[in-house]
């Protein structure tokens, strides 16, 4: 009867932590729902539900890693549902990256993780726990993509950072020849150019579209091969696999077009603007 007694109160301990641990869970899910919300953020709201119901120290800087899963439900069974793969997820996320300031699932398919500083104090060595992360999740046949943000205290911080990841995503959609971009400032002036309202950026094209509309493909690969190389001549031959004549013979077409000289640099960066533009234009 005493052996009973005793398993009946250790199950009753355990059914307990369990849902202690399902309701700070839940509470940490509301709080970075809250704070990641497109549209609407009250930062003393969001502050004093850290500090007060999941206990977090929000002057710790922090840098954000923003996880996107493609087709997670197809990793679902009748025996382990979509938050089972999830929860599962997430402890695979805590091995590889123990010292977390806070991690949940803000959708059925992106995670937020914050990384304090002090684990990664430098842009290498986050990237490089990010693409070890990516290889990790890779390995078990999850489709997966990476961003990171800047670090920054605060929960005004934490959102700036996660806004910044998730900008890195949709840039990393729109040019996916630059696979290793995942930090936000790997983007340079692409980032700079996607942060400018569209209706200016399609005011922009429009003084160009006339010119730039009638550049055939192999035109505007050779431009991209050239910013690519610096502007570098010699190097964008190479890449190209052609005559030097054959890219200056290229070039005055793209002059004759458009009434811009690749090999200026003013009219180079309005080139270069375009082809970027136009790219982000067809997200």
């Amino acid at each position: 009867m005493k052996m009973v007694k005793v398993t009946v109160e250790v199950m009753l301990q355990q059914v307990h932590f369990h849902n202690q641990l399902q309701h700070q869970k839940t509470l940490m899910d509301n709080w970075l729902l809250d704070l990641v919300h497109p549209h609407y953020f009250d930062e003393r709201k969001n502050e004093a539900f850290a500090h007060h119901y999941i206990h977090l120290e929000t002057s710790q800087p922090v840098q954000v890693l923003l996880v996107q899963f493609t087709n997670l439900f197809t990793h679902s069974t009748t025996n382990m549902p979509l938050s089972m793969v999830k929860e599962d997820l997430l402890r695979r996320i805590k091995l590889q990256l123990p010292k977390l300031h806070f991690q949940s699932f803000i959708n059925d398919s992106h995670c937020v993780v914050g990384i304090p500083a002090s684990v990664c104090p430098t842009k290498g060595e986050v990237i490089t726990l990010a693409k070890r992360l990516q290889r990790h999740l890779q390995e078990k046949a999850f489709i997966v993509k990476t961003a990171i943000g800047h670090v920054y205290p605060g929960v005004v911080g934490y959102r700036k950072s996660y806004l910044e990841a998730h900008s890195s995503l949709e840039l990393q959609e729109s040019f996916p020849q630059f696979s290793d971009h995942i930090h936000i400032q790997d983007w340079g002036i692409m980032d700079f150019i996607k942060r400018i309202p569209l209706e200016i950026r399609q005011e922009f094209m429009n003084r160009y579209r006339e010119q730039t509309f009638q550049l055939s493909d192999t035109l505007r690969h050779t431009l991209q091969r050239l910013f690519d190389c610096q502007l570098n001549m010699k190097e964008t031959a190479n890449a190209l696999h052609i005559h030097r004549n054959t890219l200056l013979y290229r070039l005055e077409s793209v002059e004759e077009l458009t009434g811009l000289s690749p090999r200026t640099f003013d009219d180079a960066m309005i080139l270069r603007f375009i082809l970027l533009i136009d790219d982000m234009n067809k997200e």
